[in-house]
């Protein structure tokens, strides 16, 4: 019987975790993936992102879509990771196209704040 108890309470535990997961999917990622896949469809390479990122990019956003769908903690759990992959891979890529555009002979990184902005 305490088993039965433990597997119904673990089974509310993924229940509540997919749900969790389904509300942050349809309130605030998926309406951002899709204004994202949108524009790197429409204007990444004139933008100056590269086929690998938008391929990338748009990978992530389809492999997270059809996780979120399956909604059981396995799921839930490589959701978790894929999506601190996607970002992960976004801030390395980001990180080197700002340093490309500020070490040629841009701003330093040691420019004071108030020579940015004058």
């Amino acid at each position: 019987m305490a088993e039965e108890q433990t597997q119904q309470d673990q089974g509310s535990i993924t229940e509540s975790l997919g749900a969790e997961l389904w509300r942050l999917w349809t309130v605030e990622i998926k309406p951002h993936f899709i204004a994202e896949g949108e524009f790197l469809q429409k204007y990444g390479e004139a933008a100056g992102y590269d086929r690998a990122y938008i391929g990338r990019v748009l990978s992530d956003h389809r492999l997270m879509e059809e996780l979120v769908w399956e909604k059981d903690d396995v799921s839930v759990s490589r959701f978790a990771r894929v999506l601190a992959a996607h970002i992960q891979y976004k801030k390395v890529f980001f990180e080197e196209r700002v340093r490309a555009i500020v070490e040629p002979g841009g701003l330093s990184p040691e420019t004071p704040d108030a020579e940015r902005h004058s």
